[in-house]
């Protein structure tokens, strides 16, 4: 704190009801010849100020009215409360004030003015000297103003509390008292009103507690509890302040506490500018940013850190070096936005760059750095992006992607990594319209011209544009605001001390947002070397406190590590399984270091397997598994929705699920406060937004008698497959990924089948192992479908859900091949077309024997039984791509498509096994085929599939488009009949929430 820094005073938030009693019963008004009590004070009470009150003042003697605070012994005035007092009615405004340390004050006396007092607390400034562009952070005393909890309470009566800051505690081995600050805080000092009776005792700040619920401590310091007031320097980020009082060996001790004072400040500021120039100011000198060190024998450790001073003063050059180059009409009172885009893996200038544009206020678009050329025209010329920051290796493909985008006009080339090579251009080369300069030229720039003012924007203004992972079709720019912004990141928690591996794309949400988290937090970011095979390498150098990722990364751990139990069990034959599994589980946990906290996955499915695998693995830390769209943010957190999250559930007729059942069912909608704000390039495009404000997630959720909202299944993504039953390939592959075979999986639904197939990329080991104890005989496609068919048995999966056929390859799905997206989620459309031939041959070998190589090879093909032979599952496709010749052989074939071989003359009740709901489809279908409305009164008035022909043809299936339209948007009850028997709704299963 600046030495010649003066305390802020601040009205009293309305939960100070402490200080409300204090300042009740300490202060005293008289005139100069005597004091009198004057507790006929009257509180006024109102939506600023609670501590308020005013009162008439009595008749003047000498002209002068004293007042004085007189708190007595049980209440010790606080140094940071005010008593300001406010004379209204006298000719000219009096004001005073009344301190701890100035305890005694003096106004004129005028007959008939009043008194008004209000209760203030002064702020203190933090310790840390600002950077450059920074003002000091002011800090309060918020003990008053927070929950508090103890080990006991000494049973001197219920009121005791009231007239004490806290109760003591009964005699106890360890005695504690405990403040709940709410949220996470920077904590500068605590100042503590000892008892008079001694004591040993330690004050401990942390942020959370582990899965047994005792507190993870993050701080803690030894103080003698010896009666005087002690202040504590802290200069740490927690939740939860704690005293803890030991008592000497065989002995019982109580605590009782007279006042706790807490100096902190919270770490989220009205703005989120504001709260990075908060977070920049209180951590200045602490570590923030490093990369692995390079030796002769390779990578070493994190031994070279950026300090949070640096950075800053790095990021302030930069956005002045940009603002030479990007703000040409500076004359200009309302700047158009600014777009800068960073296309690059994790690296140090990745918050350098975020950062500078925050100080000008730009719109950062981050690009994934494996995105081809296609997706970066699309997202460059729908953002109009003029600036992209990039790794050296994208330089030369910018540069053409410049001559087709008009709107990009400079290129930053980030420093190279160890694996990198700078460009050979000329640093600085430049066109009549593209400029290419290395970060490092911006910086020189932006010093020499000195730092820029801060332009600060509204709530509502555009911050970032973070587009989805386009793998369920294109990707569409999600925009956030500041404000929303802003709020996401309080959304989100740390362990303390934070320190976090950043190795996954700041184009997915989880990463875009951790950085500026662990930054708010004061924590430390070690950037992992790039190569996804040193990544385990790189987490146990840095020794992180906490790790998060997507089940891809977690999946390869477990493959791996059922690849080293099948090679330590062949090793050690004589050893118990049980004990191997534990040796093994323990070495993999050592590669995390042993700091580590907590670990969190999502971003994608997380199959109850891998998350069996994870809880053994991480015992003692908390395993997280996330829910989340990119946008509306985090929704769940272990099946729990946040508290900032607001839902409810709607119907899904289609699924039969209904809000009105019990339990509740139907499709989870939620609205929060940091939910993007519409689509760029198409604002009228709110996606799935309902009038309210609510995002449809297409997630089916069952409602418990707790209030919150388990997962059960999807609505998106669900097929219905020929015979009528509804399937969901994302969910059969969460629960076929326990297969130890199994190391990628996709599973495939066509609604013109009546089974589904899978793409499976095998373990090679436990392959290779399995087909050894199997014989010569076995083919590996035929052993990987029947695993999978007995692991189906295994997870309860109903028959038609069990894959029929199976296609292995031993290539795996990864970004570079197009099939995962860059956040490592598969693209489903992209794999679909890869695979489009062999998933030809899988429906048409469904019923025939396996196929594929004797010698066990990973590529090839194996089918199961299915309902219907392969000449059916042929015939019936061919019949439903074939051009009809009249109504009659349509209605035949879309039929036939829809319930197998039937004839025209079988008439439609329930031994055809047609409810209403194929009736629908049905009608659907033919619409699609006659470009026409097709009344539904001529299907539920028609005797036979013959007879619906005949009127589809004929003088009484005339009907006007206005009552054909009514029909078809009449809601029909979902009647839970059967398609050849086949109960048509899904069954339910309880699934974890990903």
């Amino acid at each position: 704190m600046p030495d010649d820094a003066e305390p802020v005073a601040r009205t009293t938030p309305p939960e100070a009801w402490l200080l409300t009693l204090a300042l009740d019963r300490a202060l005293e008004l008289a005139t100069a010849e005597d004091f009198r009590d004057a507790r006929r004070l009257e509180l006024i009470r109102d939506e600023h100020t609670h501590a308020e009150w005013s009162c008439a003042l009595p008749p003047a003697h000498a002209g002068r009215v004293w007042l004085r605070l007189a708190p007595g012994g049980r209440h010790p005035w606080r140094e940071t409360w005010i008593a300001a007092l406010e004379l209204e009615g006298a000719p000219e405004r009096r004001e005073a004030a009344l301190t701890a340390v100035e305890p005694i004050a003096c106004l004129p006396a005028v007959e008939g003015a009043r008194l008004r007092v209000r209760a203030l607390v002064a702020y203190r400034y933090a310790r840390a000297e600002p950077p450059p562009l920074c003002e000091p952070v002011a800090v309060r005393d918020v003990a008053y103003a927070c929950h508090t909890r103890q080990s006991s309470v000494d049973d001197d009566g219920p009121l005791t509390a009231l007239f004490r800051w806290m109760a003591p505690t009964r005699a106890e081995p360890r005695p504690w008292w405990e403040l709940n600050l709410g949220a996470s805080h920077y904590v500068d000092t605590i100042r503590v009103h000892a008892p008079v009776r001694p004591g040993a005792a330690s004050v401990q700040v942390y942020s959370h507690q582990d899965p047994s619920g005792a507190p993870v401590i993050s701080w803690m310091t030894a103080l003698a509890l010896d009666g005087d007031v002690q202040t504590i320097e802290v200069g740490e980020v927690g939740r939860y302040v704690r005293i803890e009082l030991r008592a000497p060996e065989r002995e019982e001790v109580s605590l009782a506490l007279a006042a706790v004072e807490v100096f902190a400040v919270e770490l989220t500021a009205p703005s989120l500018l504001e709260s990075a120039l908060r977070s920049v100011t209180l951590f200045a000198d602490r570590p923030l940013l490093a990369h692995r060190s390079v030796t002769q024998e390779g990578y070493g450790g994190y031994d070279e850190w950026m300090r949070y001073r640096e950075v800053w003063a790095r990021a302030t050059a930069l956005a002045s070096g940009l603002a030479r180059r990007l703000e040409r009409d500076a004359a200009l009172k309302k700047q158009p936005p600014v777009f800068v885009g960073v296309c690059a893996r994790g690296r140090a200038e990745w918050p350098i760059v975020d950062l500078a544009c925050l100080q000008r206020g730009y719109v950062v678009v981050p690009l994934a750095h494996t995105a081809g050329p296609e997706t970066l025209r699309h997202i460059v010329d729908e953002c109009g992006i003029q600036a992209i920051a990039c790794e050296p290796g994208r330089v030369e493909a910018l540069r053409e992607l410049a001559e087709e985008c008009a709107s990009l006009r400079l290129i930053v080339e980030l420093t190279p990594l160890p694996d990198e090579r700078a460009t050979t251009r000329t640093e600085g080369v430049s066109s009549d319209r593209l400029r290419h300069e290395t970060i490092a030229a911006l910086e020189r720039l932006g010093a020499e011209l000195g730092p820029r003012p801060l332009t600060r924007r509204r709530r509502d203004a555009l911050f970032s544009v973070l587009y989805t992972s386009g793998s369920t079709g294109r990707p569409k720019g999600t925009m956030r605001s500041h404000g929303a912004f802003n709020e996401m990141l309080n959304g989100y928690g740390v362990v303390q001390p934070a320190v976090h591996c950043s190795y996954q794309p700041f184009s997915h949400l989880s990463e875009r947002m951790m950085t500026p988290v662990v930054l708010r937090h004061g924590g430390q970011i070690g950037f992992a070397s790039g190569d996804p095979a040193r990544l385990f390498d790189d987490i146990a150098a840095l020794r992180p406190t906490f790790v998060g990722g997507v089940p891809r990364v977690f999946d390869v751990l477990r493959a791996r590590y059922h690849e080293a139990l099948v090679q330590r069990l062949r090793a050690r034959p004589e050893a118990a399984r049980a004990e191997l599994e534990d040796e093994l589980l323990a070495e993999l946990r050592a590669l995390f270091g042993p700091r580590l906290q907590a670990v969190s996955v999502g971003s994608a499915k997380s199959s109850p397997a891998l998350l069996e695998f994870m809880r053994r693995l991480f015992q003692g830390c908390w395993v997280l598994d996330g829910y989340g769209i990119t946008e509306v943010g985090t929704i769940a957190v272990d099946g729990v929705i946040q508290r900032d999250v607001d839902v409810r559930l709607i119907d899904a007729p289609e699924l039969g699920y209904r809000v009105d059942d019990t339990p509740s069912r139907g499709e989870i909608c939620v609205r929060t406060p940091h939910m993007f704000g519409g689509y760029l390039g198409d604002p009228d495009d709110r996606g799935p937004l309902d009038a309210d404000g609510y995002f449809h997630t297409g997630d089916i959720g069952e409602r418990r008698e707790d209030g919150s909202i388990q997962i059960i299944g999807r609505r998106k993504h669900v097929v219905k497959l020929a015979q009528g039953e509804f399937v969901a390939p994302e969910q059969i592959e969460a629960a076929l990924l326990r297969c130890a075979l199994v190391e990628q999986l996709y599973v495939h639904a066509d609604p013109l089948e009546a089974c589904v197939v899978a793409i499976v990329i095998p373990n090679q080991l436990a392959l290779r192992d399995q087909l050894e104890r199997a014989g010569p005989s076995t083919t590996a496609p035929a052993l990987v479908l029947r695993a999978l068919r007995e692991e189906a048995r295994r997870q309860g999966l109903p028959t038609h859900e069990a894959p029929a056929a199976v296609h292995l390859d031993a290539r795996p799905m990864t970004v570079e091949s197009g099939l995962l997206t860059a956040s490592l989620k598969p693209d489903r459309a992209a794999i679909a077309r890869h695979y489009q031939a062999a998933l030809t041959d899988l429906y048409g070998s469904a019923n025939g024997s396996a196929n594929g190589s004797a010698n066990g090879s990973a590529n090839g093909s194996a089918a199961g039984s299915a309902n219907g032979s392969a000449n059916e599952s042929a015939n019936r496709r061919a019949r439903a791509n074939a051009q009809p010749s009249s109504t009659r052989e349509l209605v035949a074939r879309v039929a036939s498509s829809l319930l197998g071989d039937v004839p025209l003359s079988a008439t439609l009740d329930d031994s055809l096994g047609v409810d209403s709901l194929a009736g629908v489809e049905l009608v659907t279908t033919l619409q699609a085929q006659l470009g026409r409305e097709v009344p539904l009164s001529a299907w539920f008035g028609a005797r036979s599939l013959e007879d619906f022909a005949r009127r589809l043809d004929g003088a009484r299936a005339e009907r006007d488009d206005a009552q054909a339209l009514a029909d078809l948007a009449r809601p029909l009850p979902f009647a839970p009949g059967s398609l050849r028997g086949a109960q048509a709704r899904p069954s339910a299963r309880r699934v974890t929430c990903c």
